[in-house]
């Protein structure tokens, strides 16, 4: 039983780490509790060329422990390039039932997944606290939440970037970056 388990990662690099399944660099079931919201965060890190089959860099486990208590994580100031999953969520999988935090700056690139460019692939909820900022440059997947905090940013490059969560905007500033000065139409719908 590791829910009372607290786990801080800062200044680091994950680099060319291979998992057969899940989490290339990564593979959290540290699970949060009433006394410890929060089992694992992550300040400071840079993921590159990881692969797994889910979640090329990080997978966050969505199933409770007998207290039902469920992985969480906080990630602040990383970045993400490069990392592969055969499957699902080039860099990040976050799994139904999962919570992941993002704070600070957090930059995606270049990061796949079966379907082409993809960053994050959601089934559970994810949070971006106030003034974080998440810049995309393959998008978000998934059937999960994404709830945005007032003074948080989200900056996408519009170049095949898209989200498919359910978005709470609480007052985000939303940036597009048109690739190759592409003039044409892009359609928003909220």
């Amino acid at each position: 039983n590791n829910k009372d388990a607290k786990l801080d990662i800062l200044n680091s690099t994950f680099k060319n780490n291979v998992a057969a399944t899940n989490g290339g660099a990564f593979d959290n079931f540290l699970y949060s509790s009433v006394q410890n919201e929060t089992a694992v965060y992550m300040d400071n890190i840079t993921f590159e060329a990881n692969k797994a089959a889910n979640g090329g860099a990080i997978y966050n486990h969505g199933e409770g422990d007998l207290g039902g208590n469920v992985a969480s994580m906080i990630v602040s100031n990383a970045t993400f390039t490069d990392n592969n999953a055969s499957a699902n969520g080039g860099a990040i999988y976050n799994m139904a039932g999962a919570g992941m935090t993002f704070e600070g700056l957090n930059t995606f690139s270049g990061n796949k997944d079966a379907n082409g460019l993809n960053d994050i692939h959601n089934d559970g909820l994810i949070a971006v606290a106030n003034g974080a900022q998440l810049q995309l440059d393959g998008g978000i997947s998934g059937t999960g939440s994404i709830e945005f905090a007032a003074g948080s940013k989200l900056q996408v490059n519009t170049n095949g970037t898209f989200i498919s969560n359910d978005v709470t905007n609480n007052g985000v500033e939303l940036s597009m970056v048109f690739a190759n000065a592409y003039t044409g139409t892009y359609e928003m719908v909220t």
